[in-house]
């Protein structure tokens, strides 16, 4: 109490009130402010606390569930689905099942193609689909809305994974890379009938590595990425493009000569003018006839016709003919000026071909040769025209290299006359049997020229480039010996009859054969 004006007053009253009130209104702050949190804690267990599908529930939606709208799986849309409706329709897509994979491989136009059978692939549908059926229907409320608004607004896609086996994986790998590692294949020239001739262009050479290919492989299955493969390799050119080889082909030379005979040496000349046909013979190559043509025999297709044998006569051997197709090709040959290897002139002059300008062949024999000396391939082209009974050997390729024009021309030197025919007795053949086992033919020498020319004007002159000799053989004859003894007639027992009047039949005589 304290006195002012004698009066007794009281002290501090007021404050202790407001001190009370004070602690009362914290204590009812405090007890809201932990009622909030308590519901704050509980909605944000509810919003984010996770909340899993158990595996009956899970068993229940594949059972009997449909997918959530705007679900994908591998860009198939299986929304409102049942899991084996989706199934069905996903692993039926390409490349949604190991059944429905196809890879391709491309490489200069070729094509390879993988399957799920050759890979042994695997796939795991199941898990994706499972995945799929629960993907807006597990986790908290936050994430289960989430994704529902993300299917509504956008939706989602699934992919399922096909996984192959590593060694099938490799195993394809390598047999790819065999299959496409290829040499380049030169362009080809094409004549046809008329003499028109077409270009064919070439392809490049390819090596590919089988474990680069393999990496590749490796790598599009980890990225479910089944586009084509454009296979990696290493390019080896041809040696020439269809457009050089066009601006460096034209037409050196041609010959023709005409063939007859026996059917079956017509058949041969055709067949061997057919394996000529077409052949290329590479700058500084040398063109074997008898090499291309291969051995002359009866197993290997050749029918039977005459050939010289001995140089003296004619025998039936298989291939018989095929000189005329070596003797045409010669004539191109030396038209084109290119280099003759070898060549041997027959031992009789051929009807065929101009003395000095044939040229033999034989199986294991005789051979004719030549080579390209020019910088570009050298097209050998062999036509027959069967109405006409002609073989036409054409080669194509660089022009002259002086643009010079060739003339082949021969000339009969000289004339030998064989002597009287031989005859040799076999006393084992009887008397009048007579054999020819050699021909009678008359020697010849020749001399063979070739000239060049330059815008129609002759270049400098003539050279000889063959001198030929075809030697006389004279006619050998066998002839028999051995005489046939002529039986005794009987004496006769009857009476000897009145020589008979004029004009009635006579007595029979018997005539000794003469030698």
């Amino acid at each position: 109490m304290s006195e002012e004006n004698g009066t007794m007053q009281p002290q501090a009253a007021e404050p202790q009130a407001g001190k009370r009130n004070f602690f009362r209104r914290k204590k009812l702050l405090l007890g809201v402010l932990g009622g909030l949190t308590v519901l704050l804690c509980g909605a944000a267990v509810f919003v984010f606390a996770d909340r899993p599908v158990g595996e009956a529930e899970a068993a229940s939606l594949m059972q009997t569930g449909v997918f959530y709208e705007n679900v994908h799986i591998n860009g198939v849309d299986v929304g409102g689905l049942t899991v084996a409706e989706a199934r069905e329709k996903v692993e039926a897509a390409p490349n949604g099942s190991p059944e429905t994979f196809a890879l391709d491989l491309t490489l200069d136009g070729e094509k390879w193609r993988l399957t799920g059978a050759d890979l042994k692939l695997t796939s795991d549908i199941e898990d994706v689909l499972k995945e799929a059926m629960l993907y807006e229907k597990s986790g908290s409320w936050f994430n289960r809305v989430t994704a529902q608004n993300k299917l509504e607004n956008e939706g989602h896609d699934f992919t399922v994974t096909l996984t192959p086996d590593s060694k099938a994986l490799q195993d394809e790998a390598e047999r790819i890379a065999a299959e496409a590692t290829v040499q380049p294949v030169e362009p080809k020239l094409n004549v046809t009938g008329t003499g028109e001739f077409t270009v064919t262009d070439g392809k490049n050479g390819h090596t590919v590595d089988p474990k680069t290919l393999l990496t590749t492989l490796q790598t599009r299955f980890d990225g479910q990425d089944f586009s084509d493969v454009k296979l990696e390799s290493k390019v080896t050119r041809p040696e020439a493009t269809a457009e050089e080889v066009r601006a460096n082909t034209v037409l050196m030379a041609t010959f023709t000569t005409h063939y007859k005979g026996s059917a079956n040496r017509r058949y041969n000349v055709e067949k061997a003018a057919g394996i000529i046909n077409n052949t290329m013979v590479k700058p500084g190559e040398i063109y074997d006839i008898n090499e291309v043509l291969g051995p002359r025999t009866y197993a290997g297709g050749w029918r039977g016709a005459n050939g010289i044998v001995g140089g003296t006569h004619y025998e039936i051997e298989p291939g018989g003919g095929v000189c005329q197709v070596s003797t045409t090709l010669f004539g191109a040959v030396l038209r084109a000026d290119l280099e003759v290897v070898e060549r041997h002139n027959h031992t009789f002059p051929s009807d065929y071909v101009k003395i000095g300008q044939d040229a033999t062949i034989s199986t294991g024999g005789p051979n004719f040769r030549f080579k390209n000396t020019r910088s570009w391939p050298v097209y050998v082209i062999a036509r027959i025209d069967k109405k006409k009974s002609n073989i036409t050997v054409e080669l194509y390729g660089p022009p002259h290299p002086k643009g010079y024009t060739v003339e082949i021309t021969s000339e009969l030197i000289s004339t030998t006359y064989p002597g009287p025919a031989v005859y040799t007795v076999d006393n084992s053949k009887p008397v009048g049997y007579k054999e020819e086992v050699s021909l009678y033919h008359v020697g010849k020498k020749s001399k063979t020229y070739k000239t060049y020319y330059k815008n129609g004007k002759q270049v400098g002159d003539r050279i000889q480039i063959y001198a030929d000799t075809y030697p006389p053989v004279r006619a050998r004859y066998i002839i028999g010996g051995k005489k046939v003894s002529t039986p005794k007639p009987a004496k006769s027992t009857q009476t000897p009859a009145s020589t008979p009047a004029q004009g009635s039949p006579s007595a029979s005589a018997t005539t000794p054969p003469e030698p």
